[in-house]
């Protein structure tokens, strides 16, 4: 989102939600039934991209610190964190999907995230 930094990486291996998120939850409940435009850009520990992804599906439970998405065409939905200050209203338009060419026609909400992935271990090291 323009004119904003960039969220910090998510860390999926994190045991528990930290606070800010379990708060975020409460915020975030009038977001449940919603169109959620997602933009996941997946980094390597160096900080280089690696992938990215991009959906729009609906709100389906917002609890425990994390946001649950449908993501259309998979059976399992989406969970992002529940950091309130990533989640803004859509500006009406039509968006298209970079890796589908999807067009998107007025979400209610947009969120961008920056994921830090690990690479998979070798067969033979631990």
């Amino acid at each position: 989102m323009e004119g904003r930094p960039a969220p910090p990486a998510i860390d999926p291996h994190r045991p528990e939600p930290p606070r800010r998120l379990l708060r975020g939850s409460d915020r975030l409940a009038p977001l449940v039934g919603c169109r959620l435009l997602v933009g996941i850009t997946y980094l390597d520990d160096a900080g280089a991209v690696r992938g990215a992804e991009q959906f729009c599906g609906q709100v389906l439970e917002v609890a425990d610190g994390v946001v649950v998405v449908e993501r259309p065409g998979d059976v399992e939905p989406a969970l992002l964190p529940a950091d309130a200050d990533a989640y803004e209203p859509a500006a009406a338009g039509r968006y298209t999907l970079r890796g589908t060419g999807e067009v998107v026609e007025n979400p209610d909400f947009v969120t961008t995230w920056r994921l830090a992935v690990r690479p998979a271990e070798e067969p033979g090291t631990a």
